[in-house]
Formats: C-alpha cells, structure tokens, sequence
C-alpha cells in the first residue's frame, strides 16, 4: 500500500502540475501545452501496451523485473523534480518522455501484481486499498496546489516537485522486493510463451472496457485542468477546491464499497459516471454562486471521483481474474499495460480539451464561473455515454457479468 501511495503520488502530481508548469512556469501557449501533454500520454501509453506486450511474450523476463525497476524508479523521480527547472520546451517534452517511459517500466509490472494478491485478499478488498492509497496521495497533491496557485514565489514550484520526488522515492523502494517475491511465485505453467494470435485474444477482450474508462479520464482531467486556470473573485476558492475534492475522494470510498457489493460494480460504475455529469454542469453555476455553494460542489465531485476510480479497477481486475484468455502475470501485465495505456491517452486528451479551452479565453475569463459552460456541456456528455457503457456486462460468467460480481 505504501509502494501505491508514493507511485500515486508522482503521477497525480505529474497529471495535476505538468500542464499548469507548461503555461504558467514556462509561459508556452495553452494549445502547445496541451499538444505536449497529450504528446507525452501517447508515448507513455505506447510504452504501457509494448511493456506489457513483451512481459506478455516472454514472461520469464520477470526475474529481470526487479533490476529494470531499481533504475526506472529513481530515473523517474529525478526527471519529475527537474520539470520547473527545464527552461525551454524541447527540455521540458524530454524531461516527461523520460519521466514517463521510466514509469511506465515499473507501474505495468506492479500493476500486473494485482492478479496474484486479489486471489488472496479479494478483488473489491485490494482494489478498496488501492483506491484508499490513491486518493491519499491526491489529497497531498491537492494540499500543495494551494501554495502552488497563492503563493507567486519563482522557487515554490521547484521546491514542491522535488520534496514530492523525494518522498515517492523512499515509498517506492519496496517495488522490486514485490516483484522479485511475487512474480517468481508463481506456476511453471505461466513461463510457457504465448503465441501473437493469444496476445491478440488477451488484448481485445479487454478493450471495451478500456476504450470505456479512457473516456472517462479525459472528461474528468478536462475538469481538474480547467479548474486550475479558473480567475474568479474569490480566488481562494478554486486554490482550495483540489483538496475539497480530495477529502471527499477519500471520505467517500466505504459508501462506494458498500454500493458496489449492493448493487454490483457496474451498476454503481454507470451510476456514479451519470451523477458526475449532473455535478460538471452545476459546476458554472455553483463557481458563480459563492464559496459556500462552490466548495460544496468540489467535494460531490471529489466524492464521486473516489466511486469511479474505486469501481472501474475493481470490474478491470475481475474481468482480468475470470478472462479465461489470461492467465499468469505476464498475460496480467498486458492487460494492466492496454489498462493504464488508454486511461494515459484520456489524461492526455484532456489537456487537449483544457488547453483549447482556456485558449478560446484569450479576451479574459469571466470571474463568475460562466466561462465554464463549454468545457462543462463537453465533459458531461462523456461522463453520460460512460455511464451507458458502464452499465452493461463485460462478460458472463455463470449467469453473472464479471463486472457485476460483489
């Protein structure tokens, strides 16, 4: 838990900072910004599908596994902390490819982890401490963009990445032990190399819903992104709204628990997509309307942030359980890599959206929130095809979705 906490912890800050680097820091234009955010996704994702792909091919390359990551980790680190630092925009694209191949080499392999120890504690329980985990370094990242955002000190932002670079390295040390422990342990069956027509099969089963989640990631980075570039009278407001909506991610994941052994994970997946959209067109009015009304607004959104992360790992990791197509680790990595691949290519779509948004501001934001409207129209009408798709079975399983067992 603590290895997902620090690895959360480097990438929401790297979601969450590297396009406000690039237009405030670096002073580049939004739509360029967001042209090399969604550049860096790409690659990140291409690394996530061919990593996961090769550990797929050849899964007896996972006694190396512990080697590659002891280097990836701190090569990760170092380029997350020299981001505010980079001064020009081919250092600053070279500083996230590197940050992103080196974290890709050990988040798929991690991720893939999630076979071996669901079988031991229960998909709904591991994916509920993930979830717990993840929102926890959210919320630290969320604490820290109220200095960010009020503080205008040229240092702040390079002193922010690097003690956020330094505490993800120390939690992330763990990583090889893991892999050196869990990946070993498993059958003799699972070394024997599959052919391309089983990575294929491995790969398209579980596409829908990654196509499915991939939107959803950019409707909902669209929104974190917008928020940070908001200039409304009570500026204070928007500088608190990320640790609002962290607190509320967190506070929330027992009620979302309780959902998804009710109702079934992909009913309180579809469900938690559509109340969300509801939330992102309040969002100009409730901005518009007072700090009571906003803040109040922030921590929904945040609550129900906390039900579609927990929900889509907890169905992604029983479709990969009961997917007769995978099976060992290596066949996990590629499914996780395809996973977080397509989620990465939303993130970076909605720096896109964000940057093309704030780019059609250019005469000035309006301070009560209405500037809002088109990003908010855009980001709803994702989250409700999301939870269309959301609410249908991936698969059945005697009688049973495998998104909808409990």
């Amino acid at each position: 838990m603590a290895s997902h906490l620090a690895k959360n912890l480097l990438w929401s800050g790297e979601d969450a900072f590297a396009f406000y680097i690039l237009v405030v820091v670096l002073r580049l234009d939004p739509v360029l910004a967001g042209g090399l955010f969604l550049a860096g996704s790409a690659w990140n994702a291409v690394v996530d599908f061919a990593w996961g792909a090769v550990l797929a091919h050849r899964p007896q390359l996972g006694r190396w596994l512990p080697i590659v990551t002891g280097i990836a980790v701190p090569v990760a680190c170092v380029s997350f902390a020299l981001l505010p630092i980079s001064g020009s925009v081919g250092v600053a694209m070279a500083l996230i490819l590197v940050f992103r191949t080196s974290f890709a080499l050990f988040d798929v392999p991690h991720n893939a982890l999630n076979m071996p120890l669901a079988e031991r504690y229960g998909h709904l329980t591991l994916m509920r401490l993930r979830s717990i985990a993840a929102a926890a370094g959210a919320l630290v990242v969320a604490a820290l963009a109220l200095p960010l955002m009020l503080v205008t000190a040229p240092w702040l932002p390079t002193a922010l990445f690097a003690g956020m670079a330094v505490v993800a390295f120390v939690g992330l040390l763990p990583i090889p032990w893991m892999l050196a422990r869990f990946w070993r342990g498993a059958s003799p069956s699972f070394h024997v190399r599959p052919q391309f027509a089983d990575i294929a099969r491995v790969a398209l089963c579980v596409l829908p819903f990654c196509l499915a989640q991939m939107l959803g990631a950019g409707a909902l980075g669209a929104i974190g992104k917008g928020l940070l570039h908001l200039k409304i009278r009570t500026q204070w407001v928007l500088a608190a709204a990320p640790l609002a909506i962290g607190m509320a991610r967190l506070a929330a994941i027992p009620a979302w628990n309780a959902i998804a052994r009710r109702r079934g994970i992909a009913q309180g997946l579809s469900i938690a997509y559509f109340c969300i959209g509801a939330v992102i067109l309040l969002l100009p009015v409730a901005v518009g309307g007072g700090p009571v009304g906003a803040l109040i607004a922030f921590a929904v959104f945040g609550a129900l942030v906390s039900g579609i992360a927990l929900l889509a790992w907890s169905g992604f990791s029983q479709l990969v359980a009961h997917e007769p197509a995978i099976r060992g680790p290596g066949d996990s990595s590629l499914a996780y890599g395809l996973f977080t691949a397509t989620s990465k290519i939303g993130l970076g779509a909605s720096a896109c959206i964000a940057g093309n948004w704030l780019e059609s501001q250019s005469d000035g934001i309006a301070p009560d929130g209405s500037a809002l409207w088109p990003l908010a129209l855009a980001t709803a009408a994702l989250c409700a095809a999301c939870s269309l798709v959301a609410g249908r079975p991936v698969r059945k399983i005697g009688g049973q979705s495998a998104t909808a067992l409990g």
